[in-house]
């Protein structure tokens, strides 16, 4: 539970605003969990977001941390490095194949002493992240035009087997 970790980033470092986006039925739990850790006025609650909304909250984050169980590719991963945020991520299967030294860290799952400590660092390290660097990223390897080159290619491969 990643409010913990939110608790020991602002125990070392208090200029800090987390907003957590998304809906679900342990919503209302982490919002009372905060409210007892005395937390809350670093969280925004942001809800349920659109795409658009979605967008204009990475163009306005400087880092996206998602501390997920498990993922299979990890769609929000690939949006947030496309705004050109760094990212932090758990070794849950997806974001292993998106997230490189230039564009994020990975943690273990539910250690929330590292994912605190890595939130630290990335704030320490944030002026290494190149935004256009980790967009350029994105580009090379997950774009409209590169994927649909490498679905193209499957397709060929079978086809000719």
């Amino acid at each position: 539970m990643c409010v913990y970790a939110i608790k020991e980033v602002i125990q070392q470092n208090q200029n800090v605003k987390f907003r957590i986006a998304g809906e679900g039925s342990e919503l209302m739990d982490y919002q009372q969990l905060a409210s007892q850790l005395e937390i809350d006025q670093y969280i925004e609650w942001l809800g349920l977001l659109n795409r658009e909304e979605a967008k204009r909250a990475y163009h306005h984050a400087h880092a996206f941390v998602l501390a997920s169980l498990h993922e299979t590719f990890g769609v929000v991963f690939a949006e947030a490095i496309a705004c050109g945020i760094p990212i932090i991520a758990t070794r849950c299967g997806g974001p292993e194949c998106i997230i490189n030294e230039a564009n994020g860290k990975l943690v273990e799952i539910g250690n929330q002493e590292q994912l605190a400590n890595t939130i630290l660092q990335l704030m320490k390290e944030y002026p290494q992240y190149d935004s256009e660097q980790i967009r350029e990223d994105f580009l090379n390897r997950f774009s409209k035009k590169v994927v649909t080159k490498q679905i193209m290619d499957s397709y060929r491969n079978i086809i000719s087997s």
